[in-house]
């Protein structure tokens, strides 16, 4: 494929994921609502079931983008995602955005506009030290099973001492930050293993991209099973900014460092690539939601429930 025409479906896609994913949280979020004001399942079930639909459809053109751009572009989609949720949030559910949200969704507007257009392009993308890739899977497989292995036990152990207290309710968010990201390198390492040309039987015969494929599923069942226990454990104003910051910064340090996509780029275009990506990154972390909602912890955990990806599949991609 053309390096204009993989940019060109790669933006599409990016922006079909990111159209869906928030569509389908806003029914989800509608249908909630109907229910709080008693119009009973028969009015919201419809919405739910459709926002679950728009959900998991916009999936696949997020698998779709991280095969064809690069990994920086696609995670800063991602934080412009919030800011399509909080603009259609304001119109249609009446969730009206205060002066701080105006001011970070600006940022992050800019800051997406900057990495688009002096980020890398598909063309920089011409191969992979795939020894430093293995050990920093392998590396982050371990701190993710510590992580887990952590919060499983917490409750059993005896941790002494505030410090150790806040150390062991950090592990969640680190660990789901951690298979979230994780589960980016091995789709955006699709795009450099060669596909199996009669599926699904082929797939026999490349047993690696078969492999990748099977571990970016079992990433993404780990990563929906911590945040179900995210939602139960941890307020959803807390927690899902801290998921949506560490998986985010990670993503920027894989494609900085993992998968060198600023390598043979201008040092300006580079600098001013990051500092837009990390604009919209703050951008993001300022739009929240509004004081009467975050009063309600009970509703905020709620809404963590009613879409397990919502650390990811609204503010993450």
């Amino acid at each position: 494929m053309q390096p204009v025409v993989r940019w060109a479906v790669g933006v599409s896609a990016v922006c079909l994921k990111c159209l869906l994913s928030a569509a389908g949280f806003l029914m989800q979020r509608k249908a909630h609502l109907l229910e709080r004001q008693g119009k009973g399942k028969k009015d919201s079930k419809p919405l739910l079931v459709g926002g679950i639909v728009a959900y998991l459809l916009g999936s696949f053109p997020d698998v779709v983008s991280y095969m064809l751009l690069p990994e920086v572009v696609c995670s800063t989609f991602s934080c412009l995602q919030l800011v399509v949720v909080a603009a259609l949030a304001h119109v249609w559910l009446r969730e009206h955005v205060r002066q701080r949200e105006v001011l970070g969704m600006a940022v992050c507007l800019a800051g997406t506009a900057l990495c688009l257009g002096f980020g890398p392009r598909p063309r920089a993308l011409h191969s992979v030290d795939e020894q430093t890739v293995a050990v920093y899977v392998a590396a982050g497989l371990g701190l993710l099973a510590v992580g887990m292995l952590l919060d499983c036990t917490k409750d059993r152990c005896c941790w002494r001492g505030p410090w150790a207290q806040k150390a062991c309710a950090f592990t969640l968010p680190m660990a789901t930050g951690m298979a979230y990201a994780l589960g980016r390198v091995f789709n955006t390492m699709l795009s450099f293993v060669e596909p199996p040309h009669n599926l699904p039987w082929g797939a026999v015969h490349e047993p690696l991209w078969a492999t990748m494929l099977m571990a970016m599923g079992l990433l993404a069942l780990t990563d929906l099973y911590l945040n179900m226990r995210g939602a139960r454990q941890m307020p959803a104003q807390v927690y899902v900014p801290t998921v949506f910051a560490l998986s985010t910064v990670l993503q920027y340090f894989q494609s900085l460092v993992i998968f060198r996509e600023f390598q043979h780029m201008d040092t300006w275009h580079a600098v001013l690539s990051i500092a837009g990506a990390f604009a919209s990154l703050v951008g993001t972390l300022c739009i929240q939601p509004p004081t009467e909602v975050l009063s309600e912890s009970e509703d905020s955990m709620a809404r963590v429930e009613e879409s397990p990806d919502l650390g990811h599949g609204l503010l993450g991609g």
